[in-house]
């Protein structure tokens, strides 16, 4: 029987507020949480219990001191021992938190863009167990509490719990070089190396380049991001010209949230109000590569996880994730993937 999992949205839930998409409780499992994904990333320590996580295909052991981070639209279910129920801390929150966060810090782009590459889990103990443990519970008495400065406090418990994560996910896991060019990067320390995310040197000098020559133009006043009511040379006049590195995260995270739909680049452009080829430079610049290969890398991570999590015939793969075409699909996989869809399901699944 072929089995679709569910599409969660965090607006699904009625407690949680549209003017602050967040929300952290403990959570029980006796059995099973079914197959499901999600438009929102989600975090979970295990404090009691035994069982095991699939996340696109891929499973591993839950245990108490077990930290998971979940990227939106990872297929994912959770399976509690029969004789061992799990009970965990789940925090789930809007994309909108990392973007906003990256903006200031580079290194958290790569919890977006290549955390794919690593395991999403990671199991603590000792010290480092009982300060995660110790930041979650203090999230939620903070939720809890209604005070002033609530939401301000929980955004910084937040980015604290994400800083400690990556931090010792990335002391213990065997990293790819290009995470670790982005963590230099995101340290201050060779911006210029890694430049753009995912590019090859020569772009990633250019890339890096161009941020920083960016920077200086914002300080300076004269820089196309200024706040005069003139029409900048990219077409966008007034307060759209001052908003230009704010909006390019809020076109990123559309992509991520809208892959399913027909998407070009020209009316991107003009829903967030840019020129398009200023638009294509904003996206090389900030995921560094053209905005045709983004989306398509997207779309193919996410058929990478129906393709191991769910019995989809491939050609309902490539519909779920926004292909209009079966042969643009194959040939898009094959690409970035160096195999059919059947061949990446078979090779991955018998693995």
């Amino acid at each position: 029987m072929t089995f679709v999992p569910v599409n969660k949205k965090l607006t699904d839930y009625a407690f949680i507020s549209p003017e602050f998409p967040f929300h952290i409780s403990e959570n029980n499992i006796v059995q099973s949480f079914p197959l499901h994904r999600h438009d929102f990333l989600e975090c979970s320590l295990v404090i009691e219990g035994r069982g095991h996580e699939i996340v696109n295909g891929s499973k591993h052991e839950l245990r108490p001191g077990t930290f998971t981070l979940l990227l939106p639209y990872q297929v994912h279910e959770i399976i509690a021992d029969r004789d061992a129920p799990i009970t965990l801390y789940n925090c789930m929150f809007d994309m909108v938190f990392l973007f906003d966060m990256a903006r200031a810090e580079p290194a958290l782009e790569r919890m977006l863009y290549a955390s794919s590459e690593l395991s999403p889990s990671l199991q603590l103990d000792g010290e480092d167990y009982a300060s995660i443990r110790a930041l979650m519970k203090g999230m939620m008495v903070e939720a809890a509490a209604n005070q002033a400065w609530r939401e301000v406090l929980l955004k910084l418990k937040l980015v604290e719990l994400l800083i400690l994560f990556d931090r010792m996910r990335s002391s213990l896991s065997v990293v790819p070089s290009r995470y670790q060019e982005l963590a230099e990067a995101g340290t201050g320390q060779g911006r210029e190396a890694a430049g753009g995310l995912g590019s090859e040197a020569g772009e990633s000098g250019k890339a890096s380049k161009e941020n920083k020559e960016g920077v200086e133009r914002t300080a300076s006043g004269s820089d196309n991001m200024g706040m005069g009511s003139r029409a900048d040379k990219n077409g966008k006049t007034g307060m759209a010209a001052s908003t230009s590195q704010a909006t390019i995260w809020h076109v990123i995270q559309y992509v991520h949230t809208h892959y399913r739909e027909e998407l070009r680049l020209s009316s991107l452009a003009r829903k967030f109000g840019f020129n398009a080829s200023h638009l294509s430079e904003l996206i090389s610049r900030h995921v560094g590569s053209s905005f045709t290969h983004f989306l398509h890398e997207v779309r193919i991570r996410q058929a990478c996880g129906l393709l191991l999590s769910t019995d989809l015939k491939v050609v309902d793969v490539g519909v779920e994730v926004g292909f209009g075409s079966f042969p643009s699909f194959l040939r898009v996989f094959k690409e970035l993937k160096g195999a059919s869809p059947s061949e990446y399901r078979k090779q991955n699944l018998k693995n």
